[in-house]
């Protein structure tokens, strides 16, 4: 099936591993192109976002957030929103330390040497003091 030119844009983030999906799967992500121009703009940032981030994971990493999935929609109601309300907390506190974390670009590691560490502790102790 050949994609129109929307729905490639849509599912650029996919393009790498497109051949390898089954035409359920692709079945599924056209459905979602299809979908995309009806979506307000956050929605589609939303969608986007999400495309983006699964076509960065490994094989083992789907299969693990297909099986939470799975487990998560098992849940009971009340458990489900409980669960889900802790995921959402722990996905905000990844984003947050990853945004406070300290970046070293390459050239400043390069141009910066490190000094050695010493090769006895105490004896920086004596000197120090």
């Amino acid at each position: 099936m050949q994609l129109t030119p929307s729905q490639q844009q849509v599912l650029r983030p996919l393009a790498a591993e497109w051949d390898n999906f089954s035409a359920k799967k692709r079945s599924r992500f056209i459905k979602i192109a299809d979908s995309y121009k009806t979506l307000t703009p956050q929605q589609q940032a939303r969608v986007s976002e999400r495309l983006k981030h699964w076509s960065t994971l490994s094989h083992e990493d789907r299969q693990r957030a297909r099986e939470n999935y799975k487990r998560l929609n098992e849940l009971p109601p009340s458990e489900r929103a409980q669960a889900k309300s802790r995921l959402k907390n722990q996905q905000e506190l990844t984003r947050k330390n990853k945004a406070t974390a300290p970046v070293i670009k390459a050239e400043q590691s390069r141009s910066q040497p490190v000094a050695p560490a010493p090769a006895y502790p105490e004896a920086t102790k004596q000197i120090s003091q």
